[in-house]
């Protein structure tokens, strides 16, 4: 799929240097260390206290795999976003890999939110069902 040549963007000259200090690496992590720590919730703080208490450090590996999975998607995610000549979205962009890849991430997102919303209230059953014991 082509992009009409008044749509594409170029830019002039880019620069990039390697960084020297802590504190340019730092900077360099970009937006996505911001998102990553503002979407660490109270679920998760919760789930790796029980995983904790239950497990110990033998699940001390999934934690640190997960945050590091987490960082790099929503890097690669901002940045793409910032960052990229055609201007475009990030779904504009998973169009242009592949036709149906938006279509299936909409509706496999759609499932999994009715997935998750009724696990939610088989627990508010439960719960509810203990509370008027």
């Amino acid at each position: 799929m082509s992009v009409p040549e008044e749509k594409v963007i170029q830019p002039t000259q880019i620069i990039t240097k390697t960084p020297s200090s802590f504190w340019q690496y730092l900077i360099s992590f970009g937006p996505g260390i911001v998102m990553v720590l503002s979407w660490l919730g109270a679920g998760d703080l919760v789930d790796m206290s029980v995983s904790g208490a239950h497990y110990g450090y033998n699940l001390m590996w999934g934690l640190v795999l997960a945050l590091v999975l987490r960082y790099i998607l929503v890097n690669v995610i901002s940045k793409y976003a910032l960052c990229n000549v055609h201007q475009e979205t990030i779904f504009q962009g998973y169009k242009r890999l592949y036709k149906y890849l938006p279509l299936f991430l909409g509706v496999a997102s759609l499932f999994l939110a009715h997935f998750y919303a009724a696990i939610f209230l088989k627990g508010l059953e439960k719960l509810s069902g203990n509370l008027a014991r």
